[in-house]
């Protein structure tokens, strides 16, 4: 009976997984951005800097949301920016998932925060240098799409 039980416990050791965390937000959508990465350098004709990801609740449904955030420099070197792109993913408590693009605006932007389902940007003159500032701005994301709010 003995050896019995030592049979069971040794099988059941060998058998048990234990519960693997699932990633971080913005792990997870770092993850599925790389997978459209090759795409998104070869469309642009460029390199991408790595990609950053900035983590709050975008839909109001109280899961921590991801925008992933990228820019595109010359394939021959330097520090041009020749395209720019931000990607929502939308955590759906099972993992995150892909909800489109960020529309072109007629302004330069960079992310700065989520706060209360609040996209806070911090806005650029669109001319060289290009890192004058011409103030902040406010995006949502609104029947499916980020828009700015005045």
């Amino acid at each position: 009976m003995l050896s019995l039980k030592i049979a069971l416990l040794s099988l059941f050791a060998l058998s048990y997984t234990p519960h693997q965390p699932k990633d971080a937000p913005d792990v997870a959508a770092l993850k599925q951005f790389e997978k459209i990465r090759a795409a998104i350098e070869k469309d642009g004709k460029g390199v991408m800097d790595t990609p950053i990801a900035i983590t709050g609740d975008i839909n109001g449904d109280n899961r921590p949301d991801c925008i992933v955030s990228y820019v595109l420099t010359p394939k021959g070197g330097g520090n041009m920016i020749i395209g720019d792109g931000h990607y929502i993913y939308l955590n759906i408590g099972s993992g995150m998932k892909a909800a489109g693009k960020f529309p072109s605006f007629k302004f330069c932007y960079s992310l700065d925060a989520i706060k209360a389902g609040v996209i806070h940007v911090k806005k650029y003159k669109c001319a060289p240098p290009y890192n004058e500032s011409d103030g902040v701005g406010k995006l949502v994301y609104k029947s499916s799409k980020i828009v700015e709010i005045k």
